[in-house]
């Protein structure tokens, strides 16, 4: 039986407890020109977990954060808007 919310989960038979699966995201800070001011490890259960806690990365005056999945880009973040739902 899974959990009520099972989503992305695997069980772990040498205890019978449900464990989350976690996806690591990588986040860019950009300045105005488009080059990275520095970059963080994000751990998620979701995309849209990593796109909220990447929007709290910006920083004032830094125009965007980006989002990305190994080589895969996720979203692009602009940072003078609220944060996502």
């Amino acid at each position: 039986m899974a959990p009520p919310d099972a989503g992305d989960t695997e069980r772990n038979s040498s205890d019978a407890l449900w464990v989350r699966l976690m996806q690591t995201f990588r986040a860019y800070l950009l300045n105005d020109k488009g080059k990275i001011v520095w970059g963080d490890w994000i751990e998620a259960e979701s995309e849209e977990e990593a796109i909220a806690i990447a929007h709290t990365l910006c920083t004032e005056g830094a125009p965007m954060v980006e989002l990305w999945q190994g080589a895969r880009p996720v979203a692009e973040i602009p940072c003078g808007d609220t944060a996502p739902a």
